[in-house]
């Protein structure tokens, strides 16, 4: 999940955004929901943060 926000963090970054700082709650909040979507609702298992699941 931190690597996913850090790559849309830096597409953010590449793409001309001048606000860091609120790059990195969107990015953290995409991962998070992506993160979700795949888990709860597709039943799919994505790597965790630290190796556990949600």
């Amino acid at each position: 999940m931190i690597s996913a926000a850090a790559l849309f963090w830096c597409m953010c970054r590449l793409l001309g955004s001048k606000r860091p700082f609120f790059d990195i709650g969107v990015s953290l909040l995409a991962s998070s929901l992506i993160q979700l979507a795949f888990g709860g609702l597709l039943g799919l298992s994505l790597p965790a943060l630290f190796g556990g699941s949600l």
